[in-house]
């Protein structure tokens, strides 16, 4: 929120008038209606988000959830591929400090996932996820977005056999800024359930607690649990191995709408006003100046 107020206050010397003494910045009903409009459905918590037939999560206060065609949207508005099987997304979002973060949820129903080799080869790993963030380059290149870069390790992949987690992080830079890909591959008795946490590098650490807190009320429903296996179901055909780098999470850099706020430097304050004019559906505020090129 500061962030925004700081934005607002940027436009004065491009206004014709002075800008209001107490100029107020968006309320949170006001940044939901922005993403209404762009077809992103935010649920407030507490609430229980559906991930489809397989599992759920609880969305605790200060916590919002989307369902599939949201999370779907949101990616697309930051410039990523999509897969279409996203079956949900939850943004934790504090004004106090101006930190926020969204995680996205996409299942693979490729059968039960043996965790009997648990060797992982991280630098034989990290050389296949910049393979595939060079051909997912390509992508974007077609579509006119921005190239990324897969900088290296932010943790390097491990597995919690307690658990049947596994979980790696990246740091992906682009021209906008860096993004951390936390990503978890959560097993369950028909699939994976890839659970990506797209974060500033900065607000890591500080909010590593209330991530850890969301996912501590995700569950696989009943009948879809790890322990539930039994003879004659379907077996994956690749190990733990196999999962690392598997998903949109290789390639995904947070980039849109409110991640650029947090960033102010980056934002052109010419083409500010216009980027404003298009969150809000060009509603003026008191001595506003929303002119400028479109972003």
């Amino acid at each position: 929120m500061l962030a925004l107020f700081a934005l607002f206050l940027a436009f004065a010397p491009l206004s014709q008038d002075p800008p209001a003494a107490q100029e107020a910045p968006p309320t949170i009903d006001e940044i939901l209606a922005a993403y209404e409009k762009m077809g992103v459905h935010w649920q407030k918590g507490p609430t229980t988000g559906d991930l489809g037939p397989q599992a759920q999560i609880q969305v605790p206060e200060g916590c919002f959830f989307a369902e599939g065609k949201g999370a779907q949207r949101l990616l697309e508005s930051w410039h990523n591929p999509t897969s279409g099987q996203e079956l949900g997304v939850v943004w934790s979002y504090s004004p106090a400090d101006n930190r926020e973060w969204h995680v996205f949820f996409t299942y693979r129903g490729e059968g039960y996932v043996k965790d009997d080799n648990k060797e992982l080869d991280a630098e034989a790993k990290l050389a296949e996820l910049k393979e595939g963030t060079a051909a997912g380059n390509e992508l974007r290149k077609q579509r006119g977005w921005e190239s990324i870069e897969l900088v290296g390790w932010q943790k390097p992949p491990f597995y919690d056999p307690k658990t049947h987690n596994l979980t790696w992080a990246t740091l992906v830079r682009g021209s906008s800024g860096s993004s951390v890909n936390w990503n978890t591959k959560m097993l369950g008795r028909e699939g994976v359930m890839d659970v990506e946490l797209l974060i500033g590098p900065e607000a890591l650490d500080a909010s590593m607690p209330g991530f850890e807190a969301l996912m501590s009320g995700f569950e696989f429903k009943s009948g879809h649990k790890y322990a539930e296996f039994r003879a004659g179901d379907k077996i994956a055909e690749y190990g733990l191995a196999g999962l690392l780098g598997a998903g949109a999470g290789a390639v995904a850099l947070k980039t849109g709408l409110f991640a650029k706020l947090w960033k102010l430097i980056l934002i052109p304050i010419a083409a500010a006003g216009a980027w404003l004019k298009k969150l809000f559906g060009g509603k003026k505020r008191p001595n506003e100046d929303v002119s400028g090129p479109s972003t």
